[in-house]
């Protein structure tokens, strides 16, 4: 039986890889990713749930801050994951 974990990776599993590969030459390896992608192809995707889950802000943010995300899309991911208030 898959978990929510598991679904999570076959969904983004191959668009990821190929957003990868398209982007290998640009400046930022994450150009053109969304953040689901970005945690993926970093293989920080597990850590972040698992601070989501937790509700450890300070390890969220950093996992945010090392695949690249603005502070602006960082508050608007704790936001959206009751981390913090408008």
């Amino acid at each position: 039986m898959k978990t929510n974990k598991d679904k999570r990776y076959n969904a983004n599993r191959r668009q990821a890889t190929i957003i990868y590969i398209l982007n290998m030459t640009n400046k930022s390896k994450y150009a053109g990713m969304t953040a689901n992608e970005r945690l993926y192809v970093s293989g920080l995707i597990d850590q972040y749930y698992e601070a989501i889950e937790k509700k450890n802000i300070d390890t969220v943010i950093s996992i945010l801050k090392t695949i690249e995300l603005s502070d602006e899309d960082i508050n608007a991911n704790l936001r959206l994951n009751n981390l913090r208030q408008s």
